[in-house]
């Protein structure tokens, strides 16, 4: 599968530990055109209930820790952002939570979320 890539597509991987549960990396904005401020990644909850968070980590790729009392419910989505202002006031999301220190690689890179 990965030979048959065109030369100009990007890998990004999510490498999940084990107890992570329901935790999915839905969306990667990465080389926003209005700049690195824009940048983020969306991670969802794919589990049947509530899942806290809280201390949960980016700490590859990007570097973020999720605030105490961070509960993603059932189905629900949160944006982690370079910029958090920014990309509420640029996109209206209202579900945000940053500032994520580091950029996402244009070219690729591994996003690694631990707990």
């Amino acid at each position: 599968m990965w030979g048959m890539l065109k030369p100009l597509s990007l890998l990004f991987v999510l490498s999940l530990t084990a107890d992570l549960h329901g935790l999915v990396i839905t969306e990667i904005h990465y080389r926003p055109p209005a700049g690195d401020q824009l940048e983020f990644v969306e991670v969802s909850n794919d589990a049947p209930s509530p899942e806290d968070i809280s201390g949960y980590s980016f700490v590859e790729g990007i570097v973020f820790r999720f605030p105490d009392g961070t509960v993603l419910e059932a189905g629900g989505v949160l944006v982690v952002c370079a910029n958090v202002d920014a990309v509420k006031a640029v996109y209206g999301i209202e579900n945000a939570v940053g500032n994520f220190v580091g950029r996402l690689d244009n070219g690729g890179e591994r996003l690694t979320v631990v707990n």
